[in-house]
């Protein structure tokens, strides 16, 4: 009778012992855990994919692109919801990661900026307003220097994607460039053209 109570006693102490281990464990498993609010609050480094943006932006403005095979990127937003972002914003979006936006008819040509020069870009003129980081191009005018010198001066602020020449007979200059940049460039154009050229003075006898 003893032997017997014995071995019911020590069955009930081993079966408390591992209902106690099993509910310990579960416990652990359920703090360990995030929860999907926490997992969701999370900060992804991981960034936007590039055809993510483009699809917003299709849905909100009606532009439709097509991506050149060569064109992939996660797109990182500091302080920017990828829902509100405007056309302007996205072609500024583009440079940074070295792609361009070219409108072909009711398509909206992603291209590596390399290829850039090869595209139909609008020729602007100066009175004409674009987005900043829009590519185009302009036939400037010079009337007083050389175009021809004025090249190597400004060359050096022109991106490797962009094209500087000068063309002789008219004595102009054919610059393609952001839009933005091209207003700067012409704004040192303006400014060199009109400065009058400094008096040589004759040698002492």
């Amino acid at each position: 009778m003893k032997n017997a109570l014995r071995a019911t006693l020590a069955y009930l102490l081993v079966a408390a012992a591992s209902a106690a281990g099993q509910s310990d464990g579960q416990t652990q498993g359920q703090t360990d855990s995030p929860t999907p609010a926490t997992e969701s609050a999370r900060p992804s480094d991981s960034g936007v994919p590039i055809e993510r943006l483009l699809a917003i932006l299709a849905k909100k403005t009606g532009k439709k692109s097509v991506l050149d095979p060569r064109v992939h990127a996660s797109v990182v937003l500091v302080g920017q919801d990828p829902s509100e972002l405007s056309y302007p914003e996205l072609l500024t979006v583009l440079d940074v990661y070295g792609y361009v936006a070219v409108e072909d008819g009711k398509l909206v040509r992603i291209l590596p900026d390399g290829r850039v020069r090869a595209q139909a870009l609008p020729t602007i003129t100066s009175g004409d307003t674009r987005p900043g980081s829009e590519w185009v191009t302009e036939v400037i005018a010079v009337k007083n220097l050389p175009a021809t010198q004025l090249v190597p001066l400004l060359r050096p602020m022109v991106p490797q994607a962009g094209h500087l020449v000068a063309v002789p007979d008219t004595n102009s200059l054919i610059l393609t460039d952001r839009f933005a940049n091209v207003r700067r460039l012409e704004g040192l154009i303006r400014t060199l053209d009109a400065a009058e050229p400094a008096k040589t003075l004759a040698p002492q006898k």
